[in-house]
């Protein structure tokens, strides 16, 4: 198990890495159940090769119209069907509603940094 290391805050003490990203990443989302500020993000993808002739054309169509945006990965295409955000409060009902998804979902879960998560930055070399 990694070790747990304390995490000064940014901007001169008035946010956290985890708020930074909530503000960032998830810009004008609440908590789905509450309306709290978001602590976890949950998306549920499939292959669109998975799903069925008319839900496939729709899919299509969708994608041709520019109102979804489709992941190319090397064993096919995914979509997203759904997403949901929960604050920290919520966030462990969220987690178990995700996980009784179907087995044919990939199922996201998107916590931000936290004292747990290792930061890693990337140096720029190209000068």
């Amino acid at each position: 198990m990694s070790e747990i290391r304390h995490r000064k805050k940014l901007f001169g003490g008035r946010e956290t890495a985890q708020q930074v990203h909530a503000e960032m990443a998830w810009w004008g989302m609440s908590c789905g159940s509450c309306g709290g500020p978001p602590a976890l993000r949950v998306q549920i993808f499939a292959y669109l090769s998975d799903l069925d002739a008319t839900a496939r054309q729709v899919m299509a169509m969708e994608i041709e119209a520019k109102r979804v945006d489709p992941l190319k990965t090397k064993d096919g295409t995914l979509v997203r069907m759904s997403e949901a955000v929960a604050c920290a409060m919520c966030a462990p009902r969220l987690e178990r509603a995700a996980a009784k998804a179907p087995s044919w979902a990939h199922v996201d879960l998107d916590r931000g940094p936290g004292a747990d998560t290792a930061i890693v930055g990337v140096i720029d070399t190209l000068t």
